[in-house]
C-alpha cells in the first residue's frame, strides 16, 4: 500500500550510500563499454565490498530498482537516491523535508486540507458550545511526469581510475540533475501534458520592501512580510524555508551571520537573481515512480541541441542538426530519466517576491 511519511535522519546517510553504488554501477558500464567485458568484473575488482553497487549491474542497468527483490540497495527511497545523486539541487533538498508520496501504482493524490476553520471560544458552565463546521477542500498532486536527460563524454576517461571515474560521473549527473529539476520546480509554468507545474505557477509576487537604512534592516523586513503572507493564508511560519539565488543567499548569510540564521536557507541559480521564495515544507508535497533509469551507450547517433531536442529525421524527412554519431566521435552516451510530481497541497504555501533590493 502506497505510503506518506516524513524525513527521517538515516534518510541522508541511506541516500549518500545508494548514490555512491549508483556511480559506481555506472562507472562499471562505461569502463565496459570502453574496454570491452562484463561491467560486473569491473565493479568486483575495483569495489569488492559493495555488494550494492554490483547488485545494481547484475539485476539489470534499466529495469526499475524496486521492483528487482533481494539486493539491499533497492529498499532505499526514490527521494533518498536523487538526493544523494543532485545534493545541490535545492529542490531535492525541498522535497526531502516536505510531505513524501510513493506512486508506485497510484495515478494521483488527492491531499485534502482545512479551507475554514473553527474558531474556539471560552464558554460560561452550563452554557450551551457554539457549533460550527470545517470545510475541506482538496488538491491533486500528480500523475507523475518523465524528467530526463542525456549526457556524454570522451573515452579520454579510460585513464581514469574507476574510483575517479564514479565521483567524475556523480558530478557530472548531478549538476545535470540538479539544473534540471530546480528550474523546473521554481518557475511559474503551468502543468501540461509533459511536466508539473512550477511552484509559482499561478502565485502573485509580493511587493519588495524598498532599500533601508540597513540591509539587514531591508532583509528583515522582507522577511517579516512573507511571514504575514503565511499567517494570512492560516499557515504557521515557524519552518520557513527561503529559496533564493546564490547572490542573495550569501549576502543574507553574511549580513545576517551564518550561525545565527534560524531557518534554512537554499540557493539555486535556477532561481533568478533578485527573486526569493519563501515555501513551508510541510505544505508541499512530492512523490516519484519508481527509480531512475539510467542507459549506457557508446553506438548512437545524436542531435545535440539541449534546448530543443529534436528527433533526428522527421516524417517530413527535415534532418535535426547538430548531430554527431557517437561511435564516430568515439564518446559514451549516458541517459538518466525518472517519473516525478509535485504540488503545493494548501493556498499560500509558496510566496515569492521579484527585485529585493538585497
Amino acid at each position: 500500500m502506497s505510503q506518506i511519511r516524513p524525513l527521517v535522519p538515516e534518510d541522508l546517510n541511506n541516500g549518500q550510500a545508494a548514490s555512491r553504488a549508483l556511480f559506481r554501477s555506472l562507472a562499471a558500464r562505461v569502463l565496459a563499454k570502453i574496454h570491452g567485458g562484463p561491467p560486473e568484473r569491473f565493479a568486483r575488482a575495483a569495489w569488492p565490498q559493495d555488494r550494492d553497487a554490483v547488485a545494481l549491474i547484475t539485476r539489470g542497468a534499466v529495469s526499475p530498482l524496486d521492483t528487482v527483490a533481494g539486493a539491499p540497495f533497492l529498499q532505499t527511497r526514490i527521494t533518498d537516491l536523487l538526493l544523494g545523486l543532485a545534493p545541490g539541487s535545492a529542490a531535492a533538498q525541498l522535497f526531502a523535508r516536505c510531505m513524501r508520496l510513493d506512486f508506485g501504482g497510484v495515478l494521483q493524490y488527492s491531499i485534502p486540507h482545512v479551507s475554514t476553520r473553527p474558531v474556539p471560544l471560552f464558554v460560561g458552565e452550563g452554557r450551551p458550545i457554539p457549533v460550527s463546521q470545517a470545510a475541506l477542500a482538496s488538491t491533486t498532486v500528480g500523475p507523475t511526469k518523465k524528467l530526463s536527460y542525456i549526457v556524454t563524454l570522451t573515452r579520454e576517461l579510460e585513464a581514469a581510475t574507476p574510483e575517479s571515474l564514479s565521483v567524475i560521473l556523480g558530478r557530472l549527473l548531478g549538476e545535470s540533475a540538479a539544473k534540471a529539476l530546480d528550474a523546473a520546480v521554481f518557475d511559474a509554468g503551468a502543468a501540461d501534458t509533459t511536466r508539473p507545474a512550477g511552484l509559482l505557477n499561478g502565485i502573485v509576487a509580493l511587493t519588495a520592501t524598498a532599500s533601508g537604512a540597513t540591509t539587514i534592516d531591508t532583509i528583515a523586513a522582507d522577511i517579516a512580510a512573507f511571514a504575514a503572507a503565511f499567517n494570512a493564508a492560516g499557515i504557521n511560519s515557524a519552518n520557513m524555508v527561503l529559496i533564493l539565488n546564490p547572490a542573495q543567499a550569501w549576502k543574507l548569510r553574511l549580513v545576517v551571520g551564518y550561525p545565527d540564521v534560524e531557518f534554512l536557507v537554499l540557493s539555486s541559480i535556477a532561481v533568478p537573481v533578485g527573486t526569493a521564495i519563501a515555501v513551508i515544507p510541510e505544505a508541499i508535497a512530492s512523490g516519484y515512480e519508481g527509480s531512475p533509469e539510467i542507459e549506457v551507450s557508446g553506438t548512437p547517433t545524436l542531435h545535440f541541441d539541449a534546448s530543443v531536442p529534436a528527433e533526428l529525421v522527421t516524417a517530413a524527412g527535415t534532418i535535426a542538426s547538430p548531430t554527431m554519431s557517437t561511435f564516430q566521435q568515439d564518446i559514451v552516451a549516458i541517459k538518466m530519466r525518472t517519473k516525478c510530481a509535485w504540488a503545493a497541497v494548501q493556498p499560500g504555501a509558496v510566496q515569492f517576491m521579484t527585485a529585493v533590493n538585497w
